[in-house]
């Protein structure tokens, strides 16, 4: 968790992480680095762990034009060598995958109500 954490409060700004924790009906507080760890905290709290993390991945480094999956971003090559290489996770034509080749289109994904960004929960 601490790896995803650290990807998401490293790869976005404050508003980046309010986009993403919108789409999970989720309002954090605190600095980035707590809200990133409140927003993955509550993705493996969830029943549809294996999409949300897939999303997760999609919207930090694949979604994001600014993006840096090379090895010169270090929260990512954290991740990459302890998570998603050890997991099989790979980066396909339709943004990554698990190592059984489900991705984001074949994931089941809970819908959630959005919330705005003004309701942060404590």
């Amino acid at each position: 968790m601490r790896y995803l954490a650290s990807a998401l409060s490293d790869n976005t700004t404050h508003d980046g992480i309010g986009t993403f924790e919108m789409s999970l009906g989720l309002g954090t507080t605190g600095n980035k680095g707590a809200r990133a760890n409140q927003v993955v905290r509550h993705i493996f709290e969830q029943h549809d762990t294996d999409a949300l993390v897939i999303e997760l991945l999609n919207y930090l480094f694949v979604e994001n034009t600014y993006a840096n999956t090379s090895a010169e971003n270090a929260s990512y090559e954290q991740l990459r060598v302890n998570v998603l290489d050890p997991r099989g996770v790979t980066l396909t034509d339709n943004g990554y995958a698990l190592s059984d080749g489900r991705d984001i289109d074949s994931l089941e994904r809970i819908s959630r109500p959005a919330v705005s960004r003004n309701s942060a929960q404590p």
